[in-house]
């Protein structure tokens, strides 16, 4: 399933919209302006969004067939839903008075798919752009969703923090579920990366894995509430300051095979943005001062020579 190309849309999902579900939404009638909407048949793309100010997930575009007439520079909500579960939402905005999308993409986060069931019936509803709480169109389809082996919850991060080891570091909190590997030794590693999720380089200290803690699932479907991921701040020296570090909490199975997480989250070598400019100018300071004690050092020079 390819994603359309006649338009492109992102959008942070940020804020969940007003509740909507089957039954608590009513379908708007009458005559005048008409909208279609159908799923693309196919294999959904995987993909990677922006969730949160600085995080990013790994996901999945659902694609949908929107034929849209009279709604022309109108804002269109375009959510999807299984049962209760709020699984995503982008929005159309129709350039013209007849507007189709062939495969219009609705992003769902991975830790989205983790709440419903295996094989479930999703329905996706246009918004009426003055009403939220009213659906113009809907379609219902099924997905089948087999789950992942670990799905990472995003919680929450601090920067500067003081870690037990009396280092300064950045903290992540997130949610942990595991799948299918019941009574298994796992350890839950984390990879950092650049900006661009890259390996940094040898001379960086790369690849840079740090192994923080080990678990062992009681159950098929184990759930840790809440994990507290650090980071100390001198384990990116050779980084360089200020640089941008993309954090994946993975795992590492019995099997020694490393999986990466679904969760990406950004932050800066050496502290937040308010402590790296202290720092830079702390660290312009004290070489313009050594420059100045450089040139009074060599203006003695000058005149012991000149003697």
């Amino acid at each position: 399933m390819r994603r359309a190309t006649e338009f492109r849309f992102s959008r942070l999902l940020l804020l969940v919209p007003l509740a909507l579900s089957a039954g608590c939404a009513e379908l708007l009638n009458g005559g005048g302006p008409s909208i279609g909407v159908a799923p693309v048949g196919g294999d959904y793309e995987r993909g990677v969004a922006s969730v949160r100010p600085r995080v990013e997930e790994d996901g999945f575009y659902v694609a949908l067939k929107l034929d849209v007439e009279g709604y022309k520079g109108r804002q269109l909500p375009v959510q999807v839903w299984a049962g209760n579960v709020f699984l995503g939402e982008e929005i159309a905005e129709p350039t013209y008075d007849a507007s189709i999308w062939k495969a219009f993409p609705v992003f769902v986060p991975k830790s989205r798919f983790i709440k419903i069931p295996k094989s479930a019936d999703v329905v996706a509803y246009v918004i009426a752009p003055d009403n939220a709480r009213t659906y113009i169109q809907k379609t219902t389809f099924n997905v089948t969703n087999p789950p992942p082996d670990q799905v990472w919850e995003f919680l929450g991060y601090r920067e500067d923090v003081s870690l037990p080891t009396g280092e300064r570091g950045f903290q992540l909190k997130a949610k942990l579920n595991v799948i299918r590997h019941k009574d298994e030794d796992i350890q839950v590693v984390l990879l950092l990366r650049d900006w661009a999720r890259r390996e940094f380089e040898p001379q960086e200290g790369g690849p840079i894995r740090l192994n923080v803690m080990s678990l062992r699932p009681r159950w098929e479907h184990t759930v840790w509430k809440e994990l507290t991921l650090s980071v100390p701040y001198t384990a990116l020296d050779r980084v360089g300051l200020g640089r941008t570090v993309v954090l994946t909490p993975s795992i590492r199975f019995s099997n020694d095979s490393l999986q990466a997480g679904n969760l990406h989250v950004r932050f800066y070598e050496g502290g937040s943005l308010t402590t790296l400019r202290e720092r830079i100018g702390d660290e312009a300071r004290n070489l313009n001062e050594r420059i100045q004690y450089l040139q009074r050092q060599i203006e003695a020079i000058k005149k012991e020579t000149a003697r």
